[in-house]
Protein backbone atom coordinates (compact mmCIF):
# COMPACT_ATOMS: atom_id res chain seq x y z
CA UNK A 1 0.00 0.00 0.00
CA UNK A 2 1.53 3.81 -0.86
CA UNK A 3 0.63 6.78 0.13
CA UNK A 4 1.19 10.26 -0.98
CA UNK A 5 0.85 13.09 1.84
CA UNK A 6 0.12 16.63 0.15
CA UNK A 7 -0.12 19.51 2.33
CA UNK A 8 -3.19 22.45 2.63
CA UNK A 9 -3.23 24.27 -0.69
CA UNK A 10 -1.91 21.78 -2.98
CA UNK A 11 -4.99 20.28 -4.29
CA UNK A 12 -3.55 20.25 -7.44
CA UNK A 13 -0.51 17.94 -6.84
CA UNK A 14 -3.03 14.82 -6.92
CA UNK A 15 -3.32 13.88 -10.32
CA UNK A 16 -6.07 10.91 -11.74
CA UNK A 17 -4.18 8.46 -12.77
CA UNK A 18 -5.34 4.99 -13.37
CA UNK A 19 -5.24 2.83 -9.77
CA UNK A 20 -4.53 6.03 -7.59
CA UNK A 21 -7.61 7.54 -5.53
CA UNK A 22 -7.93 10.63 -3.27
CA UNK A 23 -8.48 9.65 0.07
CA UNK A 24 -9.03 12.11 3.24
CA UNK A 25 -7.06 11.11 6.35
CA UNK A 26 -8.60 12.36 9.14
CA UNK A 27 -6.14 12.53 12.45
CA UNK A 28 -8.36 12.28 15.38
CA UNK A 29 -7.36 11.95 19.18
CA UNK A 30 -8.69 8.62 19.06
CA UNK A 31 -7.06 7.73 16.08
CA UNK A 32 -6.96 8.29 11.77
CA UNK A 33 -9.99 7.54 10.10
CA UNK A 34 -9.44 7.44 6.35
CA UNK A 35 -11.99 8.24 3.97
CA UNK A 36 -12.00 7.60 -0.45
CA UNK A 37 -13.70 10.40 -2.06
CA UNK A 38 -15.81 9.39 -4.92
CA UNK A 39 -15.27 11.83 -7.57
CA UNK A 40 -16.70 9.84 -10.46
CA UNK A 41 -19.94 8.79 -8.84
CA UNK A 42 -20.71 12.35 -6.70
CA UNK A 43 -18.31 14.72 -8.61
CA UNK A 44 -20.24 18.19 -6.82
CA UNK A 45 -20.08 16.72 -3.27
CA UNK A 46 -16.31 14.57 -3.58
CA UNK A 47 -15.33 18.13 -5.20
CA UNK A 48 -16.52 20.14 -2.04
CA UNK A 49 -15.34 17.88 0.47
CA UNK A 50 -11.31 18.46 -1.22
CA UNK A 51 -11.65 21.58 -1.21
CA UNK A 52 -12.63 22.03 2.56
CA UNK A 53 -9.58 19.54 3.00
CA UNK A 54 -7.23 21.51 1.04
CA UNK A 55 -8.34 24.33 2.89
CA UNK A 56 -7.98 23.32 6.39
CA UNK A 57 -11.43 23.52 7.63
CA UNK A 58 -11.30 20.53 9.42
CA UNK A 59 -7.90 21.28 11.46
CA UNK A 60 -9.06 21.49 15.12
CA UNK A 61 -12.81 20.30 14.09
CA UNK A 62 -14.64 17.71 15.73
CA UNK A 63 -16.81 14.71 16.15
CA UNK A 64 -19.12 16.40 18.35
CA UNK A 65 -22.29 13.89 17.52
CA UNK A 66 -23.54 10.16 17.76
CA UNK A 67 -26.71 9.15 16.70
CA UNK A 68 -28.19 5.45 17.92
CA UNK A 69 -31.37 4.02 18.12
CA UNK A 70 -31.25 4.20 21.46
CA UNK A 71 -31.40 8.41 21.27
CA UNK A 72 -32.43 8.83 17.69
CA UNK A 73 -35.83 11.75 18.22
CA UNK A 74 -36.67 10.35 14.76
CA UNK A 75 -38.38 7.42 14.29
CA UNK A 76 -36.67 6.61 11.24
CA UNK A 77 -33.95 5.68 12.95
CA UNK A 78 -29.82 5.39 12.32
CA UNK A 79 -26.93 4.88 13.33
CA UNK A 80 -24.08 7.67 12.31
CA UNK A 81 -21.72 10.07 13.28
CA UNK A 82 -21.48 13.59 12.64
CA UNK A 83 -18.15 16.00 12.24
CA UNK A 84 -17.79 19.91 12.05
CA UNK A 85 -15.26 21.96 10.50
CA UNK A 86 -13.14 24.39 13.30
CA UNK A 87 -16.18 26.55 13.77
CA UNK A 88 -13.61 29.80 13.19
CA UNK A 89 -13.59 28.81 9.58
CA UNK A 90 -15.83 30.80 7.13
CA UNK A 91 -16.83 28.54 4.72
CA UNK A 92 -17.76 28.60 1.42
CA UNK A 93 -21.11 28.38 -0.37
CA UNK A 94 -23.45 25.77 -0.26
CA UNK A 95 -23.69 23.02 -3.19
CA UNK A 96 -26.56 21.52 -5.23
CA UNK A 97 -27.54 18.20 -3.75
CA UNK A 98 -26.54 14.98 -5.48
CA UNK A 99 -29.23 12.20 -4.45
CA UNK A 100 -28.21 8.84 -4.61
CA UNK A 101 -30.54 7.98 -6.95
CA UNK A 102 -28.58 10.14 -9.09
CA UNK A 103 -25.25 8.34 -8.03
CA UNK A 104 -26.00 5.17 -7.53
CA UNK A 105 -24.25 5.34 -4.08
CA UNK A 106 -26.13 4.22 -0.92
CA UNK A 107 -25.85 5.01 3.03
CA UNK A 108 -24.17 1.21 3.68
CA UNK A 109 -21.85 0.74 6.45
CA UNK A 110 -18.95 3.09 6.02
CA UNK A 111 -20.44 5.67 3.46
CA UNK A 112 -19.36 8.84 4.05
CA UNK A 113 -22.43 11.68 3.03
CA UNK A 114 -23.09 15.02 3.73
CA UNK A 115 -25.23 16.36 6.13
CA UNK A 116 -27.88 19.31 5.38
CA UNK A 117 -31.47 20.64 6.15
CA UNK A 118 -32.94 21.85 2.77
CA UNK A 119 -31.79 19.82 -0.43
CA UNK A 120 -28.81 22.46 -1.50
CA UNK A 121 -27.94 23.53 2.15
CA UNK A 122 -25.06 21.41 2.71
CA UNK A 123 -21.83 22.83 3.16
CA UNK A 124 -18.64 21.58 5.05
CA UNK A 125 -20.90 19.11 8.20
CA UNK A 126 -20.68 15.44 7.15
CA UNK A 127 -21.79 11.92 8.62
CA UNK A 128 -20.37 8.51 8.52
CA UNK A 129 -22.59 5.74 8.59
CA UNK A 130 -22.33 2.30 11.18
CA UNK A 131 -24.73 0.17 9.30
CA UNK A 132 -26.57 0.30 6.61
CA UNK A 133 -29.38 2.90 6.21
CA UNK A 134 -31.80 2.72 3.37
CA UNK A 135 -34.09 6.00 5.38
CA UNK A 136 -31.40 8.21 4.22
CA UNK A 137 -31.26 7.42 0.47
CA UNK A 138 -32.85 9.43 -2.16
CA UNK A 139 -36.68 7.89 -1.38
CA UNK A 140 -36.05 7.51 1.97
CA UNK A 141 -38.20 8.32 5.08
CA UNK A 142 -35.50 10.26 7.42
CA UNK A 143 -35.76 13.05 5.04
CA UNK A 144 -39.08 15.03 5.32
CA UNK A 145 -38.59 16.29 1.58
CA UNK A 146 -37.96 12.66 0.14
CA UNK A 147 -34.45 13.64 -1.27
CA UNK A 148 -31.96 11.91 0.93
CA UNK A 149 -28.77 12.72 1.76
CA UNK A 150 -25.62 12.85 -0.68
CA UNK A 151 -22.93 9.85 -0.20
CA UNK A 152 -19.78 11.36 -1.17
CA UNK A 153 -17.45 8.73 -0.09
CA UNK A 154 -16.64 5.58 2.05
CA UNK A 155 -14.34 4.83 5.01
CA UNK A 156 -11.18 2.83 3.41
CA UNK A 157 -9.27 2.42 6.96
CA UNK A 158 -10.66 3.51 10.52
CA UNK A 159 -13.82 1.66 10.76
CA UNK A 160 -12.85 0.77 14.26
CA UNK A 161 -12.05 4.52 15.18
CA UNK A 162 -15.91 5.36 14.08
CA UNK A 163 -17.18 2.12 16.55
CA UNK A 164 -15.70 3.69 18.78
CA UNK A 165 -16.62 7.39 18.54
CA UNK A 166 -20.49 6.10 17.81
CA UNK A 167 -20.39 4.75 21.96
CA UNK A 168 -18.86 7.99 23.28
CA UNK A 169 -20.91 8.94 26.31
CA UNK A 170 -23.42 11.46 25.36
CA UNK A 171 -24.95 14.43 26.99
CA UNK A 172 -28.72 14.58 27.76
CA UNK A 173 -28.39 18.48 26.87
CA UNK A 174 -29.03 19.95 23.58
CA UNK A 175 -30.32 23.21 22.28
CA UNK A 176 -31.94 21.73 19.81
CA UNK A 177 -34.68 19.38 21.10
CA UNK A 178 -34.28 17.20 18.28
CA UNK A 179 -30.68 16.29 19.18
CA UNK A 180 -31.05 16.03 22.85
CA UNK A 181 -29.01 12.93 23.63
CA UNK A 182 -26.86 12.90 20.70
CA UNK A 183 -23.71 15.22 21.50
CA UNK A 184 -20.71 13.72 22.62
CA UNK A 185 -20.04 14.79 26.42
CA UNK A 186 -16.21 15.70 25.30
CA UNK A 187 -15.95 15.91 21.20
CA UNK A 188 -13.31 14.20 19.77
CA UNK A 189 -11.29 16.51 18.18
CA UNK A 190 -9.85 16.59 14.79
CA UNK A 191 -6.28 17.25 14.45
CA UNK A 192 -5.96 17.65 10.96
CA UNK A 193 -7.45 16.47 7.69
CA UNK A 194 -4.91 15.75 4.74
CA UNK A 195 -5.41 14.33 0.91
CA UNK A 196 -3.22 11.43 0.47
CA UNK A 197 -2.94 9.86 -2.93
CA UNK A 198 -3.72 5.57 -2.22
CA UNK A 199 -2.87 3.08 -5.07
CA UNK A 200 -3.26 -0.48 -4.63
CA UNK A 201 -7.22 0.00 -4.01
Amino acid sequence: MAFLLVGCGAVSDITETEGVTKTVRLSTEWGAIEIELLHEQAPVSATNIEAYVTAGAYDGGSFWRTVTPRNDNNPHTVSVIQLQADPDFEGFEPIAHEPTSQTGLNHVRGAVSLARNMPGSATSAFFICIEDSPVLDHGGLRAEDGEGFAVFGRVVSGMDVVDKIWAAKTSADSDDPYMAGQVIDSPIAIHEARLVARAGQ
